[in-house]
C-alpha cells in the first residue's frame, strides 16, 4: 500500500481518537506521526492534541471536505504546537525542514478531498482507499454492510427466487414420485 495512504489512515485514527485511547495511539502509531504535544497546553489552556483534533474534525465535516486554505492552517498550527513542545534542552529533529507524517496526510487529504468519508454504520471518519470505499475496517461494520446488501437483494428479487425455489421443489417431487412408480412397476414385473 502507498505510504501516504497509510499516513492518511492514521490521520483518520487520530480524528476518531478518544481521550482514553491516547497512550495506545502514541505507542502503536509511533512517536513521530505527530509532534510530542500530548501533554502540551495551547494558548487557550486546552490540550494541544485535542485542539488539533477538533480542527481536523471540522475539516472532515466541512462541505466540501478539507478546504485547502483551512488544511494549510492546520498544518501551520501543528508546526506551532511542535515549537511549543521543544525547549532549549529538547531540540527538534535535525535535518531539513521537518514535516511530520500528519502534516503530509493533511495535505494529501486536501488534494484528494473525495477520500474523506464517514462510515454509514458507525459514523467514524474513514479514508477511502478507492472510489467505491465507504466503510471503516471494523468487522461489525462489514457484517452489517453484508446483511444490508443481502436484505436489499432479497427485497428486489425475493419473489422471483421464491417462485423458482417452488418450481424446483415441485419438479423434484414429481421426479421422486415418477421414480417410485417406475420402481414399483419393476417390482411387479419380477414377481
Amino acid at each position: 500500500m502507498d505510504p501516504i495512504l497509510v499516513e492518511a489512515f492514521t490521520l483518520a485514527q487520530f480524528a476518531n481518537l478518544k481521550p482514553t485511547e491516547v497512550e495506545r495511539f502514541r505507542n502503536s502509531v509511533g512517536p513521530n506521526f505527530l509532534p510530542d504535544f500530548w501533554e502540551t497546553r495551547n494558548w487557550g489552556g486546552s490540550l494541544a492534541w485535542q485542539d488539533a483534533q477538533r480542527f481536523l474534525r471540522d475539516l472532515w465535516s466541512a462541505r466540501p471536505p478539507f478546504p485547502q486554505a483551512e488544511a494549510v492552517k492546520l498544518i501551520i498550527r501543528i508546526d506551532r504546537y511542535r515549537d511549543l513542545t521543544y525547549s532549549v534542552e529538547k531540540k527538534p529533529p535535525v535535518g531539513e525542514d521537518w514535516v511530520c507524517p500528519a502534516q503530509r496526510a493533511i495535505m494529501f487529504m486536501a488534494v484528494n478531498p473525495w477520500r474523506a468519508r464517514f462510515c454509514p454504520t458507525c459514523g467514524e471518519r474513514v479514508v477511502a482507499a478507492t472510489a467505491r470505499s465507504t466503510r471503516c475496517d471494523k468487522q461489525s461494520c462489514f457484517e452489517e454492510s453484508r446483511r444490508a446488501t443481502k436484505r436489499e437483494a432479497w427485497r428486489r428479487n425475493g419473489k422471483q427466487w421464491r417462485a423458482k425455489l417452488k418450481k424446483t421443489a415441485k419438479k423434484a417431487r414429481s421426479k421422486k414420485q415418477s421414480a417410485r412408480v417406475t420402481a414399483s412397476r419393476g417390482k411387479k414385473g419380477k414377481t
